[in-house]
């Protein structure tokens, strides 16, 4: 074997390509990190950072203001970290104290005029109660059932009810009535 000390042409292009691709990785990395896939473009974010530090909330104004800003950039996360400091304890109380006492199957025929509706039409009405503030609750709940086969919050009153079933409509009538 010869060993030569002068350098053969081309021989650095493999570690060339290594830096390059490294680079390019971590160029990648950051992109993916810091990009905001809610919004409409390209725009980055500090995927670290407060959802609303880049809102003005130290006014009544600039609340308002903010406020816009976010339905208008459709900012989800701010949406969410926004709401969540007002009512995450009530909301934690209700989930811990939520029982469904009883439940109802309610089917009404779908209208064929009614386009928008994607509802199978099949009803449970949820007679539920929770805690809020520390005072007992009680709630009905109208869930549909989706084409899709999932269920979604709906709404019916008693008063649609009460011709097919005058016994459920009564009791939705009373279940949300406080009692002194």
């Amino acid at each position: 074997m010869i060993l030569s000390s002068t350098r053969r042409p081309g021989a650095g292009a493999p570690m060339m390509l290594t830096i390059v691709a490294i680079v390019l990785a971590f160029i990648a990395l950051v992109i993916a990190l810091c990009r905001d896939p809610l919004q409409p473009g390209f725009s980055l974010r500090n995927p670290f950072g407060d959802p609303l530090s880049s809102y003005d909330f130290d006014s009544a104004a600039g609340t308002a203001k903010s406020e816009l800003q976010i339905e208008l950039k459709r900012d989800m996360k701010a949406m969410m970290e926004y709401r969540s400091r007002f009512d995450k304890k009530e909301i934690e109380e209700k989930v811990n104290s939520f029982k469904v006492e009883s439940e109802d199957d309610f089917k009404r025929e779908k209208d064929p005029k009614d386009k928008k509706s994607k509802g199978t039409g099949d009803y449970k009405i949820l007679f539920v109660s929770y805690k809020q503030d520390g005072e007992e609750r009680k709630e009905v709940m109208v869930m549909e059932k989706d084409v899709s086969g999932l269920w979604r919050r709906s709404f019916l009153s008693a008063f649609d009810v009460s011709p097919k079933n005058e016994a459920l409509g009564k009791k939705m009538n009373e279940w949300s009535v406080k009692k002194n």
